[in-house]
């Protein structure tokens, strides 16, 4: 079937029913979609990781996860780096990484609160291994680190300094 349009042309119907006014691309709704979709996706996974400790301090889940990502990215020279800034072994460090599933920001916190604690190493990995549903801050708690106290300032600091400390070599 046909019509005859405004100018006088014979325009078939089939040919008026698909066309679509728009000021747009078709492809605009499309890459709204997309970025609602990326945007949405981004704020999950950050608020994962954000989450993923516990500490009670989002300023220092930020800084946690920002050592997560220089281990992530090159372990060998962040296992190597923190093992001769702390003193503990690299194998002990790939231990926890590879066999426990410690997270940079693990391994920092479980020698940290070591240092703070004066407990060993080896007892608060023990202790976060088994109180892991529990938080950071948690197990902070228990092991005597009060949230706002000069031991929590201390964690704090250090992973500041830490997050700032890794080198770029990736």
């Amino acid at each position: 079937m046909f019509r005859r349009c405004s100018n006088g042309k014979l325009v078939c119907l089939r040919q008026i029913r698909n066309l679509k006014p728009s000021r747009y691309s078709p492809l605009v709704p499309f890459f709204i979609k997309c970025l609602a979709f990326s945007i949405g996706l981004s704020l999950v996974v950050l608020s994962s990781a954000l989450a993923q400790y516990n500490t009670g301090d989002s300023q220092f889940n930020i800084m946690l996860a920002k050592i997560d990502e220089d281990a992530s990215a090159n372990f060998t020279y962040w296992k190597k780096d923190m093992s001769s800034r702390t003193g503990v072994s690299e194998s002990k460090i790939t231990t926890w990484s590879v066999e426990f599933g410690f997270k940079g920001g693990d391994i920092y916190l479980v020698i940290e609160i070591s240092k703070i604690t004066k407990r060993p190493v080896d007892e608060v990995a023990k202790i976060y291994r088994a109180n892991r549903a529990k938080g950071w801050g948690a197990i902070a708690r228990e092991l005597g680190i009060k949230p706002g106290s000069p031991e929590f300032h201390a964690l704090k600091k250090g992973a500041g300094g830490q997050a700032a400390h890794a080198p770029r070599l990736y």
